[in-house]
């Protein structure tokens, strides 16, 4: 192996770990593109021995951005029209505001992906490469003032991370290209997740998720603020009630819908929910 192909397995290997989110099991994950629809997202994968849920934000910096929240109930909070106004308004606001740091995380991850791979396969052991690198850095430190601004902007009182965080962007390219991501975890961190779900109802994923809340907020006896919230926002919940297609002989769980085959009594990931027939 080549010094250059030890350097971007490296890098690669750096970016794609700067991508991944951890946070406690049964924590909730949204994409957004900068705008009003955030779209759920399952973890990409789980540690059990560390008992956290992994999830990879997407891996072109421009345009998705990613939150993680906690670990919460389904209902949890008192919902209004005005908490699905103020998502539409920070959501605008959040975008608007990150884009030029996240446009300088693009710049930099093509810089080191595709223009330095380029020079260095064309232009080896010329001087072209030596200024590739310096512009590398130049965009990578140019990246880390514009993180420390908007960071000074938004939470002056954070003194000690903003310093921490602009040094390791200006430094370490890996992290220039993710410099958004703890401006969007800072800013999102009083969202509501379930609020999030329904901004975008009509996304397939945040649709099923939504079907798995409602049903077990049913199940649990807890549904009056989820029902609440999907009419505010003109869902209508009836097709998530409907049993899924089964076979002969199989049941299926009343929360997630898993299909099981005879045999087990109950589901395995609705903490032991007893498992059903339509005709039952």
């Amino acid at each position: 192996m080549t010094d250059a192909q030890t350097f971007y397995l490296l890098l690669a290997s750096f970016y794609l770990y700067e991508c991944l989110g951890f946070a406690p099991h049964g924590a909730r994950a949204f994409v957004g593109m900068g705008g009003n629809r955030w779209r759920w997202r399952e973890p990409a994968f789980h540690l059990s021995g560390a008992h956290k849920d992994v999830f990879c934000a997407p891996v072109i910096p421009w345009p998705g951005i990613i939150t993680v929240f906690p670990p919460s109930e389904t209902s949890s909070t008192k919902h209004s029209p005005f908490a699905l106004r103020h998502l539409q308004k920070r959501s605008q606001i959040l975008g608007k505001i990150t884009a030029p740091l996240r446009r300088s995380g693009l710049i930099v991850f093509l810089h080191y992906f595709v223009v330095l791979p380029y020079v260095y396969h064309f232009h080896y052991g010329s001087l072209w490469i030596f200024a590739a690198i310096l512009a590398g850095e130049f965009l990578a430190v140019i990246t880390g003032i514009r993180f420390y601004f908007l960071h000074r902007r938004l939470f002056p009182d954070l003194k000690g991370e903003r310093r921490l965080e602009t040094f390791f962007t200006a430094f370490f390219p890996w992290h220039a290209m993710r410099a958004s991501d703890l401006i969007v975890k800072r800013m999102t961190a009083n969202w509501l997740p379930l609020v999030c779900l329904v901004s975008d109802s009509r996304s397939r994923a945040n649709s099923r998720e939504l079907a798995r809340l409602w049903r077990k907020a049913a199940y649990d006896g807890t549904s009056d603020e989820l029902k609440e919230l999907t009419a505010l926002a003109g869902i209508d919940p009836s097709p998530w009630n409907l049993p899924p297609d089964l076979e002969a002989d199989q049941q299926y769980c009343p929360v997630c819908h898993t299909i099981y085959e005879e045999g087990p009594g109950t589901c395995a990931d609705c903490r032991k929910v007893p498992l059903t027939r339509p005709s039952s």
